[in-house]
């Protein structure tokens, strides 16, 4: 990869470190569709759905044969992310020390390279700037819960650690 032509080249996305490396876990049996992870997640980010901004979580309903279901998406701060893969400017990077995904948009070209590239379209463009989920990394580093985990009140959304067999990807 390199980054845009008046940066200085970006280096490849570091594997996480799986000591570190946590995800948001999705119980949808525990799931009933409230959107409280959805709201937390758009007051923690000062998103505003008044002017057509995204939560960085989306909770969507099914229905499958009279039965309905529920699903939840968010970034999965991928071990080889293809949105860091593809990135001109270099804008993601993963945390030393949380192992989350996160992006830099003062780098973001606005191309959308990233947001084609995420199998789980996690990556919304607000204004030609990529966004995407970071995990709540400043509360997961004060030791709190991303928001809409702290606001599951079913315990449909947990913070887990990933364990990665490291022998699988030598």
């Amino acid at each position: 990869r390199t980054g845009r032509p008046d940066r200085t080249p970006t280096a490849p996305i570091k594997a996480p470190d799986p000591a570190v490396m946590g995800s948001i876990l999705w119980k949808p049996e525990l799931c009933v569709g409230c959107q409280a992870c959805v709201v937390a997640c758009m007051e923690k980010n000062g998103r505003r759905p008044e002017q057509g901004e995204e939560s960085l979580c989306q909770v969507a309903r099914h229905e499958v044969g009279g039965r309905i279901f529920w699903s939840f998406d968010t970034c999965r701060h991928c071990q080889n992310p293809a949105c860091a893969d593809t990135c001109p400017g270099g804008c993601f990077q993963r945390d030393e020390e949380t192992g989350l995904v996160t992006c830099d948009t003062e780098n973001c070209v606005g191309c959308g390279a990233c947001k084609d590239a995420c199998p789980f379209g996690a990556i919304r463009l607000d204004g030609g700037t990529a966004r995407k989920c970071n995990g709540c990394i400043d509360r997961i580093r004060a030791g709190e819960k991303p928001a809409c985990v702290a606001a599951c009140a079913r315990t449909a959304l947990q913070m887990k650690p990933i364990t990665i067999d490291q022998e699988k990807y030598k």
